[in-house]
């Protein structure tokens, strides 16, 4: 039954790793085809497109790693339920991964974001920042601007929780 868990879990990472590096290949590759001047330019891109998933690729397992680390300690320390708030892909690493660490993750998001891939209840920043649960702030960039932005609405750092 364990074997099954954990192919499941990989499963879903795989999932979840091609998606963003897509996403951010697309992003990428709408750049790409801009002002080709020749063969020579279109190279140089090509090998610069390699160098991007490559970083990207390394970027993304990185992210599931510590994601990954980052739940199995809150677990050890009997957590059993956290706020994720940040970048969406990352949070749906972490959403992902409560299939193998038992912890309850529920999404905080800005009012202005309209969709809700991953969870079904996804709460405002304001509303999560009044409850007395732990926060994990789902991204490797911007966290000074994430952390900033929890402890003006009243979050205790102790409260906070980075991928680190």
């Amino acid at each position: 039954m364990r074997f099954w868990k954990w192919v499941w879990v990989w499963a879903l990472l795989t999932k979840t790793f091609l998606k963003t590096l897509a996403r951010q290949l697309y992003l990428k590759l709408t750049k790409f085809t801009r002002r080709s001047s020749g063969a020579i330019d279109f190279f140089g891109k090509f090998a610069a497109g390699y160098d991007f998933v490559k970083s990207v690729s390394m970027y993304n397992w990185e992210v599931i790693q510590r994601s990954r680390f980052c739940l199995k300690q809150l677990a050890a320390d009997n957590v059993q339920e956290v706020f994720v708030y940040g970048e969406r892909d990352v949070t749906e690493v972490l959403y992902n991964l409560t299939f193998e660490i038992p912890i309850k993750v529920n999404m905080l998001g800005e009012h202005y974001k309209t969709s809700n891939d991953v969870a079904s209840h996804e709460l405002l920043v304001e509303t999560g920042a009044t409850r007395p649960r732990k926060v994990i702030i789902a991204s490797l960039v911007n966290i000074e601007e994430r952390t900033m932005r929890l402890c003006e609405m009243g979050v205790d750092n102790r409260r906070i929780v980075l991928l680190s």
